[in-house]
């Protein structure tokens, strides 16, 4: 029996360390999701910045339309910068939930695995204190029959 749990034994720590390397992932995720949102909360403030320099220059004095142009063109890249950081932003948070999905199957295997392992040591266990008793109730029979003889 001791082999049998040394066996399952081994093949939980490989399944905790699949489920760790999960958790390194998505905590990796998380921090790219982190930064991603840091990146478009800074891009939008540039857009709504570059916007008002543009509504600013446009009201004010006689510009050419290629100035105007050129400052609308600042507010549509930063616009485009933020489209694509969005689109990384949501296949980051794919990712993430594709990763929590595999950590919660790799979390029930843990708990699978721990249990059936607990199961068998627990049976182990009945076994070796009955075998005890048998032995002792042997022991105690031996001496008794030798005591009325």
């Amino acid at each position: 029996m001791i082999p049998r749990i040394d066996r399952f034994s081994r093949i939980l720590k490989t399944r905790e360390k699949l489920r760790e390397e999960e958790q390194i992932r998505l905590r990796d995720q998380k921090n790219e999701e982190e930064g991603l949102l840091s990146k478009l909360s800074f891009l939008n403030t540039e857009k709504k910045t570059a916007f008002n320099r543009f509504s600013t220059v446009s009201e004010g004095s006689v510009l050419s339309t290629q100035e105007i142009w050129f400052h609308r063109q600042v507010v549509d890249v930063i616009d485009k910068r933020i489209n694509k950081e969005s689109d990384s932003l949501n296949s980051v948070r794919k990712m993430i939930a594709d990763t929590e999905t595999r950590l919660l199957e790799k979390h029930k295997d843990v708990k699978i695995m721990d249990k059936h392992i607990d199961n068998m040591v627990k049976t182990w266990n009945t076994e070796i204190l009955l075998l005890e008793q048998q032995e002792i109730d042997d022991m105690a029979g031996i001496r008794f029959t030798l005591k009325e003889d």
